[in-house]
């Protein structure tokens, strides 16, 4: 690795002087991958998936083998008990250092694959958990745990010595038990264990390729989840092309994945990029860390190893019990990593194991990392292949498309208003011959037909007339009446706004506001408070709240507690939802000499704000009452996909949660929630469980006012107390009983049920469990056995998107792409488009949504692209940006009903794409994709994390 030239430090554009690889400049795809490349390529027409299943492994193929290490069972009781007076005495405070156990554990290990993070699992004498799990043969795992234990026992500060002495003598006296797990490819046996060694086995056939030439071996990261079917591994860091660009690394991601129905899993291969950093000042949770050790003739390719950071160790600038374990083997760190809420440099510049921060969001940088693009992702997964062949696995081809009738390819979503505040610039061509003024007219009287659409649709629903209460934070009234105009030329007098003036300490950059380092429950009610006063002024009635409040910079982010506060407390006051609008962006003081450049990029600021305001008010009124956008696609109206019936209807059951911690498996507010959706008039009610029982079907806004202080605190997790569980599935099973006696052909009812939020509530949908002639609520229960006999007229569909997804796919582009001296076909996203799985089990559709922003750009994220046109070559250079691409959603068909299977993916495929005012499709369709209004107003603010994001990253770049 090699140090590069450090710069002046600035907010935004800072690149951290910390040791990177410089890329090879003899990369190239070895003979052996350019070969596979070429195979793999062909396959693209017919879809690639990025996943590998188990063949019929030949015999002589060797298992993998893992070692699991145990405490004895006097070390274990000697540790529970010292644990146990210590925090008798100091509280929590006296709780053993386990990460630093855990850091010495996998620096000692080299062949570490897995480490507990929690010391009351290894030392439970009635279900004990392994300490480690290794590659490593026991006879030397044993010795390398025996010897980070010792150290760890000597080095935990402030322990008693008695107790020091204790527990050295228990180590030193009784041997390290030992379990040597044993995975055959061609032996699937279905378990935990065997995700766990199938992620383990293909981790370890890479460790050490070169998947991203150029840019050095991947290293394993050392996992925190002993049976979880995930490996990590990574690239060393690497200088990002591009200005202000923070340096960045490739990440693979192996993930088992299950479909109902399939005897073996699939292995997923995911892929992105991540960025790195010395900022480590955070209001959103822990910091994750990670320390690369670097290469030695004895280890030439070492572990990753992560730890963390609480934000009261950054605020006090002091050494986490993992920083002090990687202290242990790495004496020349410094005492403490943080200086001024940053890394110290000479941690991030440390030449033996120099410690990163990952890039976070609402972390003062700008995180631009993101999936890894489709050269990047084909060369990955062709040298993957050779390496995964040998061990058993292959690519996957279990994927036929589906074609559905009307379909538009990537059709891009239209912004017909921005013609109300501008004239279409015509192009080169139309100028060209003509037809420029007539474009010009066209495109206006499209907004004109869109903006009376709009006021249609005020007529219909809200009386003839929209009222408004406009509110802004103080010194952004221009902002409030440049909105105010907007709103106003499209509505003309279908809205009344009143504007005013919010009060102050209410909402906006949390940095700013009083009571910014307390946790959530007090700052929430800070803001409430601020709030009350106002509120209970007496002004018009209104149908909406738009508030115009700027968001801060940086480390100084808005935050979503005073956000859902201020939510809340309009709703409880005034009976209406609120809307956040950021204010226009600052006008470009650079003064770069080019009148026409600055007059554009002021027209684009001006057209965001436009943009923004109309899409706010938008959210505003039509999610308030669960209303699509009447969007005239390719088919016309929605009911269309259904047939020849008159009416039909759409039900999502999911389950709302907010404050979950998957970690501490706490009680938190949930909301079992049922959301219909009527596709004759495209409205939506919904029927919630709360505290007091069902809420019956209401419209949105007034189901949200009902759930206010009416939560329950659930725990779907708990083995011991059913309760929870039960509710939910009294709650979901009268919701189909009811939707099952309104059913008949001409008017068919379609269930989707959101497998990633329900599924804890009701196991008997987890693919491990599911049956489709059997569907149970709890697997084994003889009770409630075959519920679809009570539902045989229902159109049932399971739905996953973000627990457990499915792989995404390549395609087939146009021309040819040449990389490092080798010429392929072009690789693309696969894109508004649906697969079947092929091979039996429950029906199974991919539903791969559209990404519409159509940048121009690179094909790959750190290589020269050349891409072969008809008569030129174009040169692509690697692109480093932002830039999404779709995930497939996964459908699973578990009862048609009176449908036909097709007709319902492509009905629920339409109904991801009915937003006019949303960039690209939603992830999840309509209605189920209205359950975030429900989750915006429980008022629940017991924890300092959100959605099980305690213990877990949020990165800004994902696969």
């Amino acid at each position: 690795m090699s140090t590069p030239a450090t710069k002046d430090r600035k907010p935004k554009k800072m690149s951290p002087p910390i040791l990177t690889r410089p890329f090879d400049p003899n990369a190239a795809l070895a003979p052996g991958v350019a070969q596979r490349v070429q195979e793999l390529a062909v396959r693209l027409a017919d879809g690639l998936p990025m996943a590998f299943t188990l063949s019929e492994a030949d015999a002589s193929i060797p298992p993998h083998a893992a070692t699991e290490v145990y405490l004895n069972r006097g070390l274990a009781d000697a540790l529970r008990a010292v644990e146990g007076r210590r925090k008798s005495q100091l509280g929590d405070a006296g709780a053993l250092p386990v990460a630093m156990l855990r850091l010495l554990l996998q620096l000692e290990d080299a062949d570490a694959l897995r480490a507990e993070v929690e010391l009351w699992k290894v030392t439970n004498t009635e279900w004990p958990v392994p300490l480690l799990v290794t590659a490593a043969p026991p006879d030397v795992a044993v010795r390398h745990a025996v010897q980070a234990l010792g150290a760890w026992i000597m080095g935990v500060p402030g322990l008693d010595e008695a107790d020091r002495t204790t527990l050295y003598e228990r180590l030193s006296r009784m041997p390290l038990r030992t379990v040597t797990d044993t995975f055959h490819p061609a032996r699937w046996n279905g378990d935990n264990k065997g995700h766990r060694n199938l992620a383990d086995m293909a981790a370890r056939a890479l460790e050490g390729l070169e998947l991203f030439p150029g840019r050095g071996p991947i290293r394993r990261v050392v996992s925190r989840e002993l049976t979880s079917g995930r490996a990590e591994l990574t690239t060393d860091p690497y200088v990002a092309l591009g200005k202000g660009e923070l340096p960045a690394a490739y990440v693979v991601r192996l993930r088992t994945k299950t479909y109902p129905g399939h005897p073996q899993p699939l292995l997923l291969l995911e892929l992105s990029r991540r960025q790195w950093t010395d900022n480590v000042n955070t209001y959103h949770g822990k910091v994750t860390l990670h320390a690369f050790p670097q290469a030695t003739p004895a280890r030439p390719c070492p572990p990753v190893v992560q730890l963390e950071a609480t934000p009261h160790a950054v605020r006090t600038a002091t050494a986490g019990g993992d920083y002090l374990g990687l202290r242990k083997q790495y004496r020349t760190l410094p005492e403490q990593p943080f200086v001024d809420k940053r890394l110290d440099p000479r941690v991030v510049s440390h030449t033996p194991c120099p410690v990163l921060a990952l890039v976070r969001q609402g972390r003062g940088v700008q995180g631009g990392a993101t999936g890894a693009l489709e050269v990047d992702r084909l060369v990955a997964f062709a040298t993957a292949s050779l390496a995964l062949e040998a061990r058993g696995l292959v690519p996957w081809r279990g994927l036929a498309r589906v074609k559905e009738p009307g379909r538009k390819e990537g059709q891009e979503i239209e912004e017909p208003f921005k013609y109300l505040f501008a004239d279409f610039e015509p192009t080169r061509k139309q100028l060209a011959t003509g037809t420029g003024a007539k474009k010009i007219v066209e495109k206006r009287q499209e907004a004109e037909a869109w903006a009376a659409q709009e006021r249609a649709r005020i007529d219909a629903h809200y009386g003839g007339r929209y009222r408004l209460l406009l509110l802004h934070a103080p010194g952004h009234d221009n902002d409030a009446r440049e909105a105010q105009h907007i709103l106003e030329t499209i509505l003309q007098d279908h809205v009344e706004v009143h504007r005013e003036v919010m009060p102050e300490h209410t909402s906006g950059p949390r940095a700013q506001l009083p009571g910014n380092t307390l946790m959530p429950a007090p700052r929430a009610e800070l803001r409430v408070a601020a709030w009350t006063d106002f509120l209970r002024r007496p002004r018009p009635a209104c149908d909406g709240v738009m508030l115009v409040v700027p968001k801060g910079d940086g480390d100084t982010a808005n935050d979503p507690v005073n956000k859902r506060a201020s939510k809340v407390a309009i709703l409880r006051a005034l009976g209406v939802h609120a809307q956040y609008l950021r204010p226009m962006e600052a006008a470009d003081e650079r003064v770069d000499g080019e009148v026409d450049k600055r007059a554009q990029r002021d027209r684009k600021r001006r057209f965001d704000f436009v943009r923004r305001a109309t899409r706010a008010f938008q959210d505003l009124a039509w999610e308030a009452i669960g209303m699509l956008d009447p969007v005239e696609d390719d088919s016309g109206r929605l009911s269309s996909a259904l047939g020849d019936a008159d009416r039909g209807f759409v039900t999502a059951l999911t389950v709302v949660s907010v404050n979950k911690s998957k970690k501490r498996k706490n009680k938190s507010s949930t909301v079992p929630c049922a959301l219909r959706l009527d596709l004759a008039t495209q409205r939506t009610e919904a029927n919630l469980l709360l505290a007091d029982g069902s809420s019956g079907w209401l419209n949105l806004r007034d189901a949200t006012t009902r759930l206010l202080g009416n939560t329950r605190k659930m725990n779907f997790d708990d083995r011991k107390d059913a309760a929870d569980r039960r509710a939910t599935q009294d709650f979901f099973q009268s919701v189909l009983d009811d939707l099952n006696g309104r059913v008949s052909s001409r008017s068919p009812e379609v269930v989707v049920i959101d497998g990633d939020t329900v599924c804890p509530a009701w196991p008997g949908l987890y693919d491990k469990h599911l049956k489709l002639d059997d569907l149970r609520f709890e697997p084994g229960e003889p009770a409630r056995s075959r519920l679809q006999l009570g539902w045989g007229d229902l159109t049932l569909v399971r739905l996953r998107a973000a627990s457990d997804r499915s792989p995404k796919v390549l395609t087939l582009g146009e021309r040819e792409v040449e990389v490092l001296g080798v010429r392929f076909p072009t690789p693309r996203w696969s894109e508004s488009e649906t697969f079947r799985l092929i091979g039996g089990g429950a029906p199974t559709y991919l539903n791969v949504g559209a990404n519409n922003n159509q940048t121009v750009r690179g094909m790959s994220g750190h290589l020269a692209v050349h891409k072969h046109g008809k008569d030129k070559v174009t040169a692509l250079e690697p692109w480093v940006k932002t830039y999404a691409t779709p995930d497939p959603l996964e459908v699973n068909v578990l009862a048609p009903g009176h449908l036909p299977e097709e007709a319902v993916v492509h009905l629920l495929s339409k109904l991801r794409r009915r937003y006019a005012h949303y960039d690209g499709w939603t992830k999840l369709p309509a209605p189920m994709s209205f359950a975030h209004v429900v989750k915006d107003y429980i008022p629940d603010y017991d924890h300092d994390f959100q959605d099980g994001d305690d213990e877990s990253v949020t990165e800004s770049g994902s696969d």
